[in-house]
Parts: structure tokens; C-alpha cells; sequence
């Protein structure tokens, strides 16, 4: 969750980076490849949104909701 009380589902992307994508849209039926990409995390720990901006959020300000999502795959 980010500190704005956004929930978020984690994927992994490329070395080092991970995707953040809302989770409404991963509830959906389409493959992962398909959705669009919320936030990225890069590998300096900087969450970047979607239109490609730093935000004021570092990986170390999201906050484990300890919840998953089984896209049934």
C-alpha cells in the first residue's frame, strides 16, 4: 500500500525492477502483459509513476498489506 492508501499488487519485471499494478485491474481476467503499469519500483528503490515521474515515495514507504490475490493461473 502506499502512504496515499493506494493498494497495489506487485509483478515482476525486468533485473532489478518490479511493477505496481492497481488491483482492481489484476482481478481481470487478462494476462499481466496486458495491464497497465501503475507505479515501477527501480533499482534505486524509487517508486515512478506511470507517466514515467519520480514520486516522493521510496520502496521503503509502502506498507505489506499481507494480502494476495490468486489471478488463478
Amino acid at each position: 500500500m502506499l502512504p496515499n492508501g493506494s493498494e497495489l499488487v506487485v509483478g515482476v519485471g525486468r533485473k532489478d525492477h518490479y511493477f505496481l499494478y492497481d488491483a482492481r485491474a489484476w482481478q481481470s481476467r487478462e494476462w499481466v502483459i496486458n495491464l497497465p503499469i501503475s507505479y515501477e519500483i527501480d533499482p534505486a528503490g524509487r517508486i515512478i509513476n506511470g507517466a514515467g515521474h519520480v514520486t516522493p515515495w521510496l520502496v521503503k514507504d509502502l506498507k505489506d498489506t499481507e494480502q494476495t490475490l490468486d489471478k488463478g493461473c
